[in-house]
């Protein structure tokens, strides 16, 4: 007896793909990867994540949009988070490092971080809150727009903040740093450093050991603060020995001393005869106040005082403890 098929329908439905199936997905790629030589190389990349590796020679590589990795190797480089041409924007976030030599590098949209490392370089964060190093070498930063960390590290830098509530800091050697626009917070590190707030209410900020200082043969070295604006801005002043605050020593004639030495020398007299740890002698010289303490606790006869800030266009009558925190 055979059997006899006449109206059978039957639909198959085989849609590959449909719902997830772990055994079936496919990694993301890897980045693009483009290495340059030891040749003045040019590469664009695209419009993805690239990893790029400009190697030897003076290189000029831009990462356009993605979030890019650069090196520029050795050589004195041109590295950009963005397109050269076409849309400017690269709003991506980028890590850029100079590597050796005099380097250009800017980020511009995105939070990037960017690194000379050694060579005297030349760092623009752009748009995005950014996190900028010199690294070695005598460098010039500026975090440009957003909140930015801009630091100067080794050498003699000139570090800007831009636009934002910025974290600046010199580091090592002699600095020039700059909030300009926002409420920054200014640290001149090691060194003979003169900074400048700008606009907005800024701390100007100190570590043990960082503001210039008196050796033991008697020489010194004077920070500069330019525009502290008394009852806006701050000096912060951590020690080695907590954080209680000492007394505000100031001179009982109004007159001034003629130079900063005679101005040591009677600094040492008032913080010799007060016990307290900590405090601090405000003096006059000119039109500035000076500022002479022992930023680790010692007060000892001739010996105590190892920091000196200048305070210019302000006169001790203007400084209170109010201006002052640790």
């Amino acid at each position: 007896m055979g059997i006899s098929i006449s109206s059978m329908s039957i639909a198959t439905n085989l849609e590959v793909g449909v719902g997830d199936d772990p055994a079936t997905e496919q990694p993301s790629p890897p980045p693009p990867t483009h290495p340059g030589g030891n040749g003045n190389d040019t590469i664009a990349g695209s419009s993805g994540d690239d990893l790029m590796d400009g190697s030897g020679g003076h290189d000029l590589l831009s990462g356009q949009s993605g979030n890019d990795v650069i090196s520029g190797g050795d050589g004195n480089d041109h590295l950009y988070g963005f397109g050269l041409s076409g849309d400017p924007s690269g709003d991506g976030n980028d890590t850029i490092r100079g590597g050796d030599g005099g380097d250009y590098i800017q980020g511009n949209a995105g939070d990037d971080w960017l690194n000379g490392d050694d060579g005297n370089d030349r760092l623009n964060g752009g748009a995005g809150s950014d996190a900028i190093s010199g690294g070695l070498g005598n460098d010039s930063l500026n975090g440009n727009k957003g909140d930015d960390q801009v630091h100067g590290g080794v050498g003699n830098d000139t570090a800007r903040g831009g636009q934002g509530n910025d974290d600046i800091q010199g580091g090592d050697d002699n600095d020039l740093l700059f909030g300009d626009l926002g409420n920054d917070e200014i640290f001149g590190g090691r060194g003979q450093d003169l900074m400048t707030g700008g606009e907005g209410n800024d701390i100007f900020a100190y570590v043990v050991g960082d503001a210039a200082f008196i050796n033991s043969s008697g020489s010194y070295a004077v920070d500069v603060i330019t525009d502290f604006e008394d009852g806006a801005d701050k000096l912060r002043l951590n020690s080695s020995f907590g954080s209680a605050p000492g007394d505000l020593l100031k001179d009982s004639s109004d007159a001034g001393f003629p130079t900063v030495g005679a101005a040591l020398a009677r600094a040492h007299e008032m913080l010799d005869a007060h016990a307290g740890i900590m405090d601090l002698a405000v003096l006059r010289v000119g039109n500035d106040s000076y500022l002479f303490y022992n930023d680790t606790g010692n007060q000892a006869a001739q010996s105590g005082i190892n920091s000196i800030i200048r305070i210019v266009g302000l006169t001790p009558d203007k400084i209170s403890g109010a201006d002052l925190f640790y």
